[in-house]
């Protein structure tokens, strides 16, 4: 059985998530260049460069994406500790361990009720 968190601890994981937004949002920064249309110039790049161009530029959109979600995951928690609502599970209302919140700040479920999910799909 976890403890609930301590201040200090919610303190610790609150500036965990402001750097891991701050991380991401300059992620979909760097990924949103990447993610640009590419220009089929067939003068300039020969068609295994424009296949390898297309290929990176889909993998660009798919990561800015899950950044994205990142960020959307993370500002909920947030809203989570100003609600003091912070580190309990979504599935049994038991507190999610501090280890698991150090790992995955943005985790909605202790690892007991996370597994029985992934078991479930």
């Amino acid at each position: 059985m976890n403890q609930p968190l301590t201040p200090a601890q919610i303190d610790q994981l609150a500036q965990l998530i402001k750097n891991q937004l701050h991380e991401f949002s300059s992620r979909i920064d760097s990924l949103h260049d990447q993610a640009e249309p590419v220009v089929l110039d067939q003068q300039n790049i020969g068609r295994v460069s424009r296949i390898d161009a297309i290929t990176q530029q889909q993998m660009a959109k798919a990561g800015e994406r899950q950044a994205i979600e990142k960020i959307k995951q993370l500002q909920s928690a947030q809203l989570k500790i100003q609600d003091d609502d912070y580190g309990w599970c979504d599935g049994c209302g038991e507190v999610i361990g501090f280890a698991r919140l150090s790992i995955q700040p943005e985790a909605i479920k202790c690892l007991h009720c996370q597994q029985l999910d992934e078991k479930d799909n």
